[in-house]
């Protein structure tokens, strides 16, 4: 009969503990045991993990459907670790409605996951960059398909500037749409700035007066979303992901026009997906990746850091602060 290792291997991570159920989550940096992977699982070394908004949120109590005690962070790339035929192979992923809220995430130096949900990182690639597709991109995947968006449709995108925005804007080209880029001081061919003076008007004039098929709303400011659907066209659909977390998050719309003109109001959730669900999308994007249809997240302006800077990195997020993170554990580097 196996006996249990009295010492076995930790790992450092971020850690969401409560003192009670109706208390505020707190974040530490521990040691914990690395966990065991169960058949059909792998263990992965993360080398590179984002830090996505949604992962402060979490880290605040936002989001019901978390469980306590927790390791935080939704997108990783790493090194299978765990004996088997995948031993070595550099994979990545993403947590859909589990890694980081039923499920210990990424925010740590190893992690535990269906093999299901992993996908071999193209060989073209480096670990930051497969750490920062998993959410944006399949964030965006989710929303266009949502809103059904087709080749030859033009798609509207607001806050194409953001990660989940600059994701859509390939995800749209890579579906043969045609983009127009919103965001705000945006510049180019195709670009709506939305601190222009009526922008949806320009936005009108880029479609000839028809408007766009698609409306990918990634801000999620009620008085844009609403002044949005002016340029929508005929048939169309607005699709968004975000709304005010403070406030009223109240939309007004024209019912008249909405039904004479056939038009579809969509919200799109990314956490109603479980991991299968975000592994074959992920496997998806890898492939579009290696066709080239995709490039690789950029991650020029993106800091580095590790889980000690992680750590602060998160009560700076919570304050407010704007700088963008990948967690690199020690040793690691771009490849």
């Amino acid at each position: 009969m196996a006996t249990a290792d009295p010492n076995p291997p930790t790992m450092k991570a971020l850690y969401l503990t409560k003192d009670t159920l109706s208390s505020a989550p707190h974040l530490s940096l521990t040691a914990l045991p690395v966990q065991t992977p169960s058949p059909g699982s792998l263990l992965v070394r993360v080398t590179a993990s984002l830090i996505n908004p949604s992962d402060i949120l979490n880290s605040s109590g936002a989001f019901p459907l978390t469980s306590y005690p927790r390791i935080p962070g939704r997108d990783f790339a790493g090194v299978v670790v765990s004996e088997g035929p995948r031993k070595g192979e550099r994979v990545y992923g993403t947590s859909g409605s589990v890694l980081g809220f039923s499920q210990d995430g990424s925010h740590a130096e190893h992690i535990v996951v269906p093999e299901f949900a992993v996908h071999k990182i193209p060989d073209s690639m480096g670990d930051v960059s497969a750490a920062m597709i998993g959410v944006p991109f399949t964030t965006a995947l989710i929303a266009l398909r949502r809103a059904n968006a087709q080749a030859g449709e033009t798609v509207l995108i607001l806050g194409s500037s953001g990660a989940v925005g600059s994701a859509a804007v390939q995800v749209a080209n890579a579906l043969g749409c045609r983009v127009l880029r919103a965001a705000r001081n945006a510049t180019g061919t195709n670009a709506v700035d939305l601190k222009s003076d009526n922008p949806f008007d320009l936005a009108l004039s880029l479609t000839n007066g028809k408007g766009a098929s698609v409306i990918f709303d990634t801000v999620g400011i009620p008085s844009i979303t609403s002044s949005a659907l002016s340029a929508l066209a005929v048939h169309g659909r607005l699709v968004f992901i975000a709304a005010p977390r403070k406030g009223s998050t109240e939309m007004g719309f024209k019912m008249d026009l909405l039904y004479r003109k056939q038009q579809a109001i969509l919200g799109c959730n990314s956490l109603l997906y479980g991991l299968e669900e975000t592994g074959k999308m992920v496997g998806e994007l890898g492939q579009w990746f290696e066709e080239g249809k995709l490039e690789p997240p950029k991650t020029e302006g993106v800091e580095r850091i590790g889980l000690q800077g992680a750590f602060n990195a998160y009560g700076e997020m919570k304050a407010g602060g704007r700088r963008k993170f990948v967690i690199v554990m020690d040793g690691e580097k771009e490849k």
